[in-house]
């Protein structure tokens, strides 16, 4: 008989196990052993992941983002939690996230190091902020881990991808309460976002224009847990029943986020607020324009404002 008879490899098992208080003091011996191991050049140290929200059920794994102090330094670090004795799992997604393991299975650490600014680090610090001040939306969470490794067979592709919506979901909801009135600075934050967006190169004199015209005009942004602006919206107004967006943009890693809409929401508030009926909008974004607003949406239109 030929053929490879053998079995095949038994899947890890998946397990999440009720709050543990010892967590964040695991995380802590685990700060301070990274940051002596990656001595001068450490940014910041964070705990991220469920072992950081309390009163949440996680997989008994300390989950750290270590960011660095610049992109340069990374394969030095890379190298030292090598020797270190960390297991090493590369940039698995391409977003700029090194990985590393120590530990079997569920239990241990997971240690990600990256460099300032990184989108994924940021968007993990929207997530657990949001659900350490969100108990209802930790224990919804919560429940769906539960479900899902009760029911995954210890498949954890099945496992991780179905907790992807959820997740999305709440990234989405913190990143629209990060929204602020800009009082300063309006120009550069303007600049910076829009030299992020490959389409504006063409037409960069039309917009040098602009932007220099926003630092009159009220501003919104969104903002990163790290302070970084990642989206904007400046308004003029055109008369006293009506404003126009007069310039926007969302950097290009933040795209399909709901950041634009919720611009456009914190937009809508702020015209309502000075008595006017209308915004307009000048765009081909379908996607920032509600399901009942009533105009043509390929063309220039105003949004009725609910007063």
């Amino acid at each position: 008989m030929t053929g490879d008879s053998s079995p095949p490899a038994k899947r890890k098992e998946i397990i999440v196990l009720d709050y543990d208080p010892a967590w964040p003091t695991q995380f802590e011996e685990i700060k301070d052993k990274l940051g002596s191991l990656l001595d001068g050049m450490v940014a910041d140290i964070a705990h991220i992941g469920s072992t950081a929200v309390p009163d949440l059920c996680a997989k008994p794994k300390i989950d750290v983002d270590v960011v660095l102090k610049s992109e340069e330094v990374i394969p030095q670090g890379i190298e030292k939690l090598k020797l270190a004795g960390y297991s090493y799992h590369g940039n698995k997604y391409d977003d700029g996230m090194w990985a590393f393991t120590k530990g079997k299975g569920s239990f241990g650490e997971r240690v990600y190091l990256c460099a300032p600014g990184t989108p994924t680090h940021q968007k993990r610090l929207f997530f657990r902020d949001h659900l350490r001040a969100h108990p209802e939306d930790a224990a919804t969470y919560g429940e769906l881990k539960q479900r899902l490794a009760s029911k995954t067979d210890n498949d954890w592709d099945y496992y991780t991808g179905n907790k992807g919506p959820f997740v999305a979901s709440i990234v989405r909801k913190s990143a629209a309460r990060h929204i602020q009135a800009v009082k300063s600075h309006k120009i550069r934050i303007a600049l910076d976002i829009l030299n992020d967006l490959p389409q504006w190169s063409d037409i960069q004199a039309s917009v040098a224009v602009y932007v220099q015209e926003s630092d009159a005009y009220p501003m919104f942004a969104c903002f990163a847990p790290d302070e970084t602006a990642i989206g904007f919206l400046s308004l003029k107004s055109t008369s006293e029943r009506s404003f126009e967006v007069h310039l926007m943009g969302v950097r290009a890693c933040w795209h399909r986020m709901g950041i634009g809409q919720a611009l456009i929401e914190a937009a809508r508030n702020h015209v309502a607020s000075k008595g006017a009926r209308y915004l307009k909008v000048n765009t081909l974004a379908a996607s920032l324009i509600g399901p009942n607003d009533d105009f043509n949406k390929e063309l220039i239109g105003r949004l009725a404002i609910d007063i």
